[in-house]
């Protein structure tokens, strides 16, 4: 997959992109429907909002996000069950 990776992404190359920017990549190329992030931190808005979730997500990740069409969603690490609870029927 790295090299995959380093062929088609266009995204730069520095601290400012990390697995959340490489995540809603991978997600648009798949043109998946949704994606959900877990964080070590639990979050009280789940759906994604650049101005509330900006302390969570790297720097890139809102402009990485503009051109996804699915539903981003952010999930705390002891949340997860609620995320399962959330997308079971999916």
């Amino acid at each position: 997959p790295y090299d995959a990776i380093m062929q088609t992404c266009t995204m730069p190359f520095s601290w400012a992109v990390t697995s959340d920017s490489l995540a809603v990549w991978f997600a648009r190329r798949c043109k998946a429907e949704h994606l959900c992030l877990i964080k070590s931190n639990n979050v009280d808005e789940h759906a994604y909002h650049p101005e509330i979730h900006e302390h969570l997500i790297d720097h890139y990740f809102p402009q990485a996000a503009q051109n996804y069409q699915g539903e981003i969603s952010i999930y705390g690490d002891s949340q997860v069950e609620q995320f399962v609870n959330r997308y079971r029927s999916i």
